[in-house]
């Protein structure tokens, strides 16, 4: 999983809010990643079982209270918000260093929106998910598992499988490495993230990567972000960006 931090806190103030599975509510701005990496587990269910108490954990980096709970519809492909300079500028003035963040969102709103998701005053539940998934209250990673979905016909899978990899990967935001982060998505697959767990569209990505890999994948954040944000965002642009639009 590819994460990145964000170029600026205060981002979050932009942003929609995104509720916390385990306590608190959260304000978070998007994140960076790959595919579903957990084997398929069995419950199709939208909603995440909040009552379940904290449990001893094998994986140390595991988080319950961590669990962030993603809201949305499913994106589409080549909506047609964001130009290839904007899609550039927002990960220039928005993640890693960047400072400009706000000053952006505020004049490209639209193609803010299709990649980062609700912004401040958006209804988070009718609002299409973003090209960037938010896994912590400081890091993204990029909607690959949507863009996968897209890539193979299943549109149907593109909202639920960004539920699932948004409650995976923010219970185990802190793991170190690929090794704990693995052994961690396994034990929150089976434990607070377990109502999410689709296991027929995490099959269906898992089993047809040569098919959506060149077009949503790539060896780091920085090559996979503009591929995911391109396909979803891209297209012939219909926004009203040019003029600050919202």
């Amino acid at each position: 999983m590819f994460k990145k931090v964000l170029g600026i806190v205060s981002l979050a103030g932009v942003l929609g809010v995104f509720a916390g599975i385990g306590c608190t509510v959260t304000s978070v701005a998007p994140t960076d990643g790959g595919a579903a990496d957990s084997a398929p587990l069995p419950s199709t269910s939208s909603t995440v079982d909040a009552s379940k108490p904290k449990t001893d954990s094998s994986a140390s980096c595991y988080d319950e209270q961590g669990a962030l709970a993603q809201q949305g519809v499913a994106p589409v492909k080549n909506a047609g918000k964001c130009t290839d300079a904007q899609i550039t500028e927002l990960d220039k003035q928005c993640l890693g260093a960047g400072s400009g963040c706000d000053a952006f969102v505020a004049a490209n709103k639209d193609c803010a929106r299709c990649i980062l998701g609700a912004l401040q005053g958006d209804d988070e539940k009718t609002t299409p998910i973003g090209a960037l998934l938010s896994v912590s209250d400081d890091s993204v990673v990029p909607n690959t598992v949507s863009c996968a979905a897209l890539v193979i016909g299943k549109p149907e899978c593109a909202a639920k499988l960004a539920i699932q990899e948004v409650c995976l990967s923010s219970a185990c935001a802190v793991c170190a490495d690929d090794a704990t982060d693995a052994a961690c998505r396994k034990e929150a697959a089976a434990g607070i993230c377990k109502t999410v767990i689709d296991a027929t569209c995490t099959t269906a990505i898992e089993s047809t990567k040569a098919q959506w890999e060149a077009t949503c994948s790539g060896a780091d954040f920085d090559a996979t972000y503009p591929k995911v944000a391109k396909f979803l965002c891209g297209g012939a642009v219909t926004s009203t960006d040019a003029g600050g639009g919202g």
